[in-house]
């Protein structure tokens, strides 16, 4: 009988091990795949980095430009703010 005790508990914890392993295989299984989604989601992100870049030295450009027209228009003010003649 001690014999069949033995082997009723071996084969409880055969089974607890087995089932640990299942479980530890769904795990990996979820973990593999949200690795998956979290790599293609930083792949997405790489492009808009490129993308911010780009609207980033557009707006310097737009800046420069704009810089030199308000430029133009203070300095042709300033030759237009002589004194006025009154008819």
């Amino acid at each position: 009988m001690a014999m069949e005790t033995v082997l009723t508990t071996l084969e409880e914890k055969i089974e607890q091990i087995l089932e640990s392993h299942r479980a530890a295989k769904a795990r990996e299984r979820e973990v593999t795949e949200r690795i998956g989604e979290l790599e293609a989601q930083v792949e997405t992100d790489g492009g808009l980095t490129e993308r911010v870049q780009e609207l980033e030295n557009q707006r310097d450009d737009l800046k420069a430009r704009l810089e030199k027209v308000l430029e133009l228009i203070d300095a042709a003010l300033e030759g237009d703010s002589g004194p006025a003649t009154g008819d």
